[in-house]
């Protein structure tokens, strides 16, 4: 069996789009239910149900993608190496534990995401807020998502950690603010929308400050100098990558100081709902930017 390597490419980049997008979600659904909810008093006891109910099922349909996308990312990796088009189980064996770095950490996000799935369905009906539950979802589906890669490939333990928060205050930000998009935006009451937008603002502060953190620290484990930014293809990507984060933290600050207050007074929920898209947007296209990114060679590799 042989395929273009320019079409498997394009097979694992859009599989690891959709494990980082999927690890957002996770987080971002677990993020809402446990800060967001709790803090939005606003809301009355049928809309939090309700914002509660479709966070938890935006959260298992994220799981869902987030363990196909990994067997998917396996299966691939089964193509590329063995050029068949049916693994054996030889082959798996040889793949998880011969290929030692990418093969076990592909077992374990298997294993992780499953684990997520297996939890979600099994809370998708569950009455209450499952605090320490959504806390553990959200960290596994963050820790998840650097056990293949640049991070351990390279960097070892402590890249794995600043990728893992890098990935955890993507979620509390951009994730959350996805989750909140599609669960309350059709609230019958705009107060409890403006209550819920008012519980995610310092969260959403607090993530995006963990997140330039974060990702400073992951530009120095894995790049060091700053005259790599301009003069390698991996830096210009990287400084795309920012100022699309840069242009999201400038809509949500929009939102937060014009939009909302806007919304609380009139009622009108229009421009929230077109601002807040076109944040997510953006956390969209630094997905596809962070997938192009992994697929580049670092510079001192």
């Amino acid at each position: 069996m042989t395929l273009d390597p320019a079409f498997i490419s394009a097979l694992k980049s859009a599989t690891r789009a959709a494990v980082y997008g999927a690890s957002a979600l996770v987080v971002g659904a677990a993020v809402f239910q446990t800060l967001v909810l709790p803090r939005a008093s606003a809301m009355s006891a049928d809309e939090r149900a309700y914002a509660r109910t479709r966070a938890r099922t935006v959260g298992y349909i994220a799981a869902w993608v987030l363990l196909l996308s990994h067997l998917a990312r396996l299966y691939i990796q089964v193509i590329d190496s063995f050029l068949v088009a049916v693994p054996t189980t030889e082959m798996l064996e040889q793949l998880f534990f011969s290929t030692r770095g990418w093969g076990r950490g592909i077992l374990a996000q298997l294993v992780i995401s499953a684990s997520l799935l297996g939890v979600l369905m099994a809370t998708r009906r569950a009455r209450g807020a499952l605090p320490w539950l959504m806390t553990g979802t959200a960290l596994l589906a963050a820790l998840c998502v650097p056990l293949t890669g640049h991070a351990i490939g390279h960097a070892g333990t402590v890249a794995v950690a600043a990728q893992s928060t890098h990935v955890l205050a993507v979620g509390a930000w951009l994730g959350t603010l996805t989750v909140l998009w599609l669960t309350c935006r059709r609230l019958p009451s705009a107060a409890g929308l403006a209550a819920a937008i008012r519980a995610f603002s310092p969260v959403a502060l607090t993530s995006a400050a963990v997140l330039a953190l974060a990702g400073t620290a992951t530009y120095f484990l894995h790049v060091g100098n700053l005259g790599h930014l301009l003069s390698t293809q991996y830096g210009v990507v990287l400084v795309l990558k920012i100022a699309v984060f840069m242009s999201a933290a400038g809509a949500g600050y929009v939102n937060w100081r014009h939009v909302t207050p806007r919304l609380e007074l009139t009622g009108h929920r229009e421009t929230f709902t077109r601002s807040a898209a076109l944040e997510i947007a953006l956390a969209v296209v630094a997905v596809l930017l962070t997938t192009a990114l992994t697929n580049l060679e670092q510079p001192g590799d």
